[in-house]
């Protein structure tokens, strides 16, 4: 297990962070920084708010101008496509928005695109409530299989002999070594086993024909990566992590992985 924190990965486009998306418009204001309007035309209110995170929409969830302060709230993105979805969300209200991208995120965490090639982790809550005001096709498990909005997989059995390595459902949460909360990552409505992983990870990432862009930088780890089928898989070796070598052959064997090494060899086959 490693126990340093390696920064997540920056060669992905921000966007423009300055300018506030058209999401974003007049209207009363909520509070200090609240959501514009407490009522919704539409009866949606309860969906612009989730776990903390305000969401943009007209008519559903205006925000009063400057509300959503920094990056602004803008559009989130077709996970396929790229295209601007009608729903945005205020980037700065996500805690984590710089230092968790979806290479390793919580067990009861979902990815929303903020580009075509951005992914942030965020709470169940925003995927559902993105899904819920059109905008589903932003999310990804965090196995980076498409969002559904269905619930996360529980496992009613866990498989025999790999106590501290996979976790969810029956097989439990992760056990924290030294000090640190190990984590469970990526699961999903099809993938009821995730793998564990420390509690500040070590990132890695690949292009689809198996070039390293950021490989694990040691040599007793491979780069574990969800199986997914195209063109999700893409999207699933972008965001990688780095895990003991025995560890992510064993757990290959209980949920579908890729296990890179740095020459972008599967040794899980």
């Amino acid at each position: 297990m490693h126990h340093g924190y390696v920064a997540f990965l920056f060669f992905f486009p921000m966007g423009a962070c300055g300018a506030r998306s058209s999401l974003e418009t007049s209207g009363p204001a909520g509070g200090a920084g609240g959501v514009g309007s407490s009522k919704s035309s539409t009866g949606t209110a309860a969906l612009c708010d989730p776990a903390g995170i305000r969401l943009c929409k007209n008519p559903e969830c205006p925000l009063a101008p400057g509300a959503c302060p920094g990056l602004g709230c803008t559009p989130s993105a077709d996970r396929e496509t790229g295209a601007p979805e009608t729903t945005g969300v205020c980037w700065d209200d996500i805690p984590t928005f710089v230092t968790e991208q979806c290479s390793a995120c919580k067990g009861d965490q979902v990815c929303v695109h903020r580009s075509s090639t951005e992914l942030v982790c965020v709470p169940f809550a925003v995927c559902d409530a993105l899904y819920k005001l059109g905008a589903g096709a932003a999310c990804r498990y965090g196995d980076k299989s498409p969002f559904t909005d269905e619930p996360i997989a529980q496992s009613p059995v866990c498989p025999p002999g790999h106590d501290y390595q996979i976790c969810g459902g029956a097989c439990g949460d992760c056990l924290g070594t030294g000090g640190y909360a190990d984590r469970c990552v990526g699961r999903s409505a099809s993938r009821p086993i995730g793998i564990c992983t420390d509690g500040m990870p070590y990132l890695c990432s690949f292009k689809e024909d198996g070039t390293a862009i950021q490989p694990c930088a040691d040599a007793v780890s491979y780069c574990a990566i969800f199986k997914l089928a195209p063109p999700d898989d893409v999207y699933a070796r972008l965001y990688g992590v780095c895990v003991g070598k025995a560890a992510c052959v064993a757990d290959a064997q209980v949920t579908p992985l890729l296990c890179l090494g740095s020459n972008g060899t599967d040794h899980a086959m």
